[in-house]
């Protein structure tokens, strides 16, 4: 039933993604990991008439309203507590609410465009929210899970690489499992379908981080066409 709600008090949203991630008992601002290539914050005063655009490096906190943009062949890392947020070249996202534990107010990360990862690890001393990616009347929810969350086209897609992405939309509920993918667009999520290796490995490739990731999984090259933007 809270699925239901949830669902309708969200039937306004822009097509954004938005991501609800779990964030610890205090209230922390994610932090920048990694800053490979153009990667760019836009810091959002309330008292501003434009934003403050600066270069991003590692330890460089995102704050409330700030917005982080990757350009061609970059690459940025999130990391708030044990949970991470990788994005690949030609994305963008928007840091909407830090978690506050006092009023439980879950963190949310708007992703506008592009591509990315999201990791979250279970601990049990941390305030556990799943995690929320909205496009549209799209919603997907999951708890300890890795998945990537892509925007394109004007669909939205979901590919689970461990544990389970709930898919809400129009057309109904589906629980979207590791190996699996789905699409939606235009408000209904497509079939749930395996998830080719080609393209899997093109996903690994696009959020790889250089001498932090193992060898990616074994797949033919893909070179995929740009994203519409």
């Amino acid at each position: 039933m809270k699925s239901f709600q949830s669902l309708k008090s969200f039937s306004r949203v822009s097509a954004y993604a938005v991501i609800t991630l779990s964030l610890s008992v205090t209230a922390r601002a994610w932090t920048v990991g990694v800053a490979t290539g153009d990667v760019k914050i836009e810091s959002h005063a309330a008292d501003a008439s434009a934003p403050v655009i600066h270069a991003a490096n590692v330890g460089d906190q995102i704050a409330e309203g700030d917005s982080i943009v990757t350009g061609t062949g970059a690459i940025a890392l999130l990391t708030e507590g044990k949970s991470e947020v990788r994005m690949a070249a030609n994305s963008r996202l928007r840091v909407e609410q830090i978690y506050e534990a006092q009023e439980k107010k879950p963190g949310i990360v708007n992703l506008q465009r592009g591509t990315l990862r999201a990791n979250l690890k279970k601990s049990a001393i941390e305030f556990l929210a799943p995690y929320e990616i909205k496009a549209k009347d799209f919603i997907a929810s999951a708890k300890d899970s890795d998945f990537f969350v892509e925007i394109a086209g004007g669909s939205a897609k979901v590919f689970t690489l461990s544990g389970a992405v709930t898919v809400h939309s129009k057309s109904g509920i589906v629980e979207v499992p590791a190996g699996k993918t789905v699409t939606n667009n235009g408000g209904a999520s497509g079939a749930i379908r395996p998830v080719a290796p080609e393209l899997l490995s093109a996903l690994m490739a696009e959020t790889k981080i250089e001498g932090r990731d193992a060898v990616a999984p074994a797949g033919k090259p893909h070179k995929r066409k740009s994203k519409q933007k």
